[in-house]
């Protein structure tokens, strides 16, 4: 009983970050009992366990995850072209359906484009993306509106992803190659904008 109630004091000071005021030769017994006490737990300790009070030292650690930094990269692992919503086949895919991705952004129902400001790898398909979305300007006989986003991409392949922003809307979509996709896409020339 009185190794129980060492221990259940121990928990708590540990559990506020205190350390133990017990005599040196006690700790010494209890620390040696508990190491060569080979038989297994018995109802008193077990009592113990379940009421919480267990040691500090054995708190759960972090996941490797949790703890890393994300890594900057040049760009997304994704291959370089034309890309249409997930749901859309490729031979029906429209402005609204469409995007086009170059290696520093990409353009967004054939007048917006979104400009990867900063890219982050998050885990093995994961990345954060800064990104500045521009619309209309002069050539729309609009005043250009900026607006800049962090995005969430999941990439389990070079040819799909799925992307979720920071304000809650997703979108997914998977390459299709040029030759695939209706007039007008198919025959433009897109060699420089995705370099």
């Amino acid at each position: 009983m009185r190794r129980l109630s060492w221990l259940i004091s121990l928990g708590l000071l540990a559990a506020c970050g205190q350390t133990a005021s017990a005599p040196a030769s006690e700790a010494a017994n209890e620390a040696g009992s508990a190491a060569n006490d080979s038989a297994p737990a018995s109802a008193t300790d077990n009592a113990a366990a379940d009421t919480g009070m267990a040691n500090a030292t054995d708190a759960p650690t972090p996941a490797a995850s949790e703890t890393e930094k994300p890594a900057s990269v040049a760009s997304l692992p994704l291959k370089r072209g034309f890309y249409v919503a997930s749901d859309t086949p490729c031979g029906r895919a429209s402005n609204a359906t469409l995007s086009l991705l170059g290696r520093d952004g990409f353009t967004v129902s054939g007048r917006d484009f979104c400009e990867f400001v900063k890219i982050e790898k998050t885990g093995a398909t994961g990345y954060r993306v800064t990104e500045e979305c521009s619309s209309g300007g002069e050539a729309w006989g609009t005043e250009e509106q900026k607006d800049t986003s962090v995005v969430a991409w999941e990439i389990p392949n070079d040819t799909s992803y799925k992307r979720k922003s920071d304000s809650g809307w997703e979108s997914s979509a998977r390459y299709c190659a040029q030759s695939s996709l209706p007039e007008p896409w198919r025959d433009n020339d897109i060699s420089d904008l995705i370099k």
